[in-house]
């Protein structure tokens, strides 16, 4: 991979991960307790586990886990203990 085409794909996963913070509250209603898939400002796949997630991407969309945006959605957001 060439320097552009990595910028290119930065650049990609940068708009991919802003349209999941501004469309988290949507996302944790349709998609509860998934691992989701984002490219290209929308959702490709969910899943209950990071494996079967990867599975399909793999054998659907020819793509690795680190070339997608891919994000847990919890039902209710965790506590955190500091």
């Amino acid at each position: 991979m060439n320097e552009d085409q990595m910028l290119k794909e930065m650049m990609e996963y940068q708009s991919d991960l802003d349209w999941f913070i501004a469309n988290y509250d949507e996302l944790a209603v349709r998609h509860p307790d998934k691992y989701i898939a984002i490219l290209g400002g929308e959702v490709i796949e969910n899943n209950t586990s990071i494996e079967g997630l990867e599975k399909v991407l793999q054998k659907k969309y020819d793509r690795h886990l680190s070339h997608v945006l891919v994000e847990f959605i919890y039902k209710e957001a965790p506590n955190f203990v500091l």
